[in-house]
């Protein structure tokens, strides 16, 4: 599924978000394109007992009026008052998803 989308994602400014991976917080990447058009998300949830995982949205990162499409894994994902919602429904799961203004 990525490697369709492999030029735009590593074009974009990336960033972590997330904790520093322990095994059970959720942690990953946000690639930004760098008109702020669009932008993709990747997070795994690592074997943390919760399938809903809310993570800050990086500061100076505004994605509110975005639109989300899950490119593999969660059921869904989003971002609202600065802050990521993903749901990943297993344990070592992962989203990939891409997000984009008209």
């Amino acid at each position: 599924t990525w490697k369709s989308h492999r030029k735009a994602l590593f074009e974009g400014i990336i960033l972590p978000i997330g904790d520093e991976p322990d095994g059970l917080s959720p942690t990953g990447f946000l690639s930004v394109s760098k008109d702020e058009r669009s932008g993709y998300l990747l997070v795994f949830r690592e074997l943390s007992p919760n399938a809903r995982i809310s993570i800050p949205v990086p500061d100076g990162i505004t994605l509110d009026g975005y639109q989300w499409t899950v490119l593999h894994g969660a059921t869904s994902v989003g971002a609202q008052n600065q802050a990521f919602q993903i749901e990943i429904p297993n344990k070592l799961g992962f989203v990939f998803a891409r997000f984009s203004k008209d």
